[in-house]
Formats: structure tokens, C-alpha cells, sequence
């Protein structure tokens, strides 16, 4: 219908108002690796092949997370864990503790799920999920 539809996270959990959206709404319908998708002109949604070089550039996927949540590095990713949203619930590995941020890439797994991110506040390693394509999560774009 050319809207982007997303949901919007307002709880008193997120410090900052957060966007989740659906893997086909995210990609505008577009099946695409690297396509623009939902992002500004001049930048692309991620390939999993884009995460895998952001992961090498921080000792790779079992200790990226440190400097990935990293408020205060210097043109850092700034990965903020407040919950994500899961089946319309703020979702969180402990409550109140140890929340976790999931991000969407472009790359299809399937014909129903896509890969997706994940970074916790428990531990340094960010997870690889082939995640159902109807779950909201956010996203982070890259410039071209």
C-alpha cells in the first residue's frame, strides 16, 4: 500500500522512542541482498555479509558486543539494549536486567524467515538468527 507500517515502542523501558518493523515492510517488498529498502537514498539495509565485516573490525562475533554497546566510542554503533519487541511484548532475557536489541539484515533464509542480529547486555558475543520474517525488529543502515 506504499505506507511502511512499523511498530512504535513508547514504554518506559526504551529511553528513546525505538521503530520495529516486519522483514517484508523493512525491505519494501524487495527480496533483494543490500537493497535500499526503508533506508534514505544513498544508503542500503545490511547484508549478513555486511555484519560479518562490522564483526571482524571488533575481534569477531564472540566479543563484538563490548564496543557494539559502547555509548561512548567515537562513531560507534551505540547499540542501546532496552528490549526489543517480540509478539507485541517488550521482551527482555531478565526483567529489568540484561535486555537485548535485535537487528534485521537483508539477507533472506527461506522463503519465510530472514537473518537477523542479536546483542545482549549479558555477554560479548552478538547471535546469527534465521528468524520468522512476521517478528519486528529494527534496523541499522549502512551508507553506500
Amino acid at each position: 500500500n506504499c505506507v511502511t507500517e512499523k511498530y512504535r515502542d513508547n514504554s518506559s523501558l526504551v529511553t528513546r522512542h525505538s521503530s520495529f518493523y516486519q522483514w517484508d515492510e523493512l525491505m519494501q517488498y524487495d527480496n533483494t541482498e543490500s537493497a535500499q529498502g526503508i533506508c534514505p537514498p544513498g544508503w542500503h539495509i545490511p547484508a549478513a555479509a555486511d555484519w560479518v565485516e562490522l564483526l571482524s573490525f571488533y575481534n569477531g562475533p564472540g566479543q563484538a558486543a563490548g564496543p557494539l554497546r559502547d555509548i561512548f566510542l567515537a562513531n560507534g554503533f551505540h547499540s542501546l539494549q532496552d528490549g526489543f519487541l517480540y509478539q507485541n511484548n517488550t521482551w527482555t532475557f531478565i526483567t529489568g536486567m540484561y535486555a537485548g536489541s535485535m537487528y534485521w539484515t537483508s539477507t533472506g533464509s527461506g522463503t519465510d524467515r530472514a537473518v537477523a542480529r542479536g546483542i545482549n547486555e549479558y555477554n560479548y558475543s552478538i547471535s546469527l538468527y534465521h528468524s520468522s520474517r512476521a517478528n519486528a525488529f529494527t534496523v541499522r543502515c549502512v551508507k553506500d
